[in-house]
């Protein structure tokens, strides 16, 4: 699970500025409990578990190293490119007209949240680039029934 505390929709309420602590907590239990439960499966050499927490802290906080040429080009990352204009509102809302209750920024690339969950595609690119090697040194090594 990804550090559900650093979405839009947990970090609005601060301005964008911080992520939600509680809520990343609650990911990294579910993740520790998930990694353990794997563990004692007959099949889990078989199985890869994708560490999607680390990928995306590490381009929230600009983490340096493999991958920062991606996580560097973010302007704000805790902010959406598509926000409803009100409260209750989402992005894609129209009104009875088909007029847009939504703003999207200009240019999505340089955000890495899309809406209030989902990364942009650029933001995806970036998780990507972070779980590559690892995804390619699972799947490389010997098949060991």
């Amino acid at each position: 699970m990804h550090p559900i505390g650093c979405t839009p929709m947990r970090t609005s309420t601060n301005n964008y500025t911080t992520c939600d602590l509680l809520a990343n907590y609650a990911a990294s239990v579910h993740n520790k409990n998930l990694k353990q439960l794997m563990g004692k499966k007959n099949n889990a050499n078989n199985a890869y578990m994708l560490d999607l927490y680390t990928a995306f802290t590490d381009i929230i906080n600009h983490a340096p190293g493999e991958g920062s040429d991606q996580s560097n080009k973010f302007m704000n990352n805790l902010a959406p490119c598509c926000e409803g204009f009100y409260d209750t509102g989402f992005c894609g809302q129209q009104d009875d007209t088909g007029e847009p209750l939504y703003e999207l920024c200009e240019n999505p690339d340089q955000l890495f949240y899309w809406d209030e969950v989902h990364p942009t595609h650029a933001g995806w690119k970036a998780v990507m680039k972070a779980l590559e090697q690892p995804l390619k040194e699972f799947l490389d090594r010997a098949y060991v029934p």
